[in-house]
């Protein structure tokens, strides 16, 4: 006789964040990397180090968004499993 498997708690905030509030999140922490490696490349006094950090960014974002996107699914695939079982 096979367990049951338990579905997953799943986290709800108290309180959601204005739709506001989330877009000042995505903007300030962009722009805090940004800041970053402009002071770093002023410093170093290379200012194409602005555009290799951009790019390499920008790369890191794409990819954080594949895997995330490509978790969600399998994650969603394994509740719906496991409520059909």
């Amino acid at each position: 006789m096979a367990a049951e498997r338990e579905l997953p708690a799943r986290f709800t905030p108290l309180h959601s964040a204005s739709p506001a509030r989330r877009a000042l999140a995505l903007l300030v922490g962009p722009l805090l990397w940004l800041v970053a490696i402009v002071v770093v490349s002023v410093v170093v006094d290379r200012v194409d180090a602005v555009e290799i950090g951009l790019r390499v960014a920008l790369v890191a974002f794409v990819l954080s968004l594949l895997v995330s996107a490509f978790a969600r699914r399998r994650r969603l695939r394994e509740e719906r499993d496991a409520q059909d079982a």
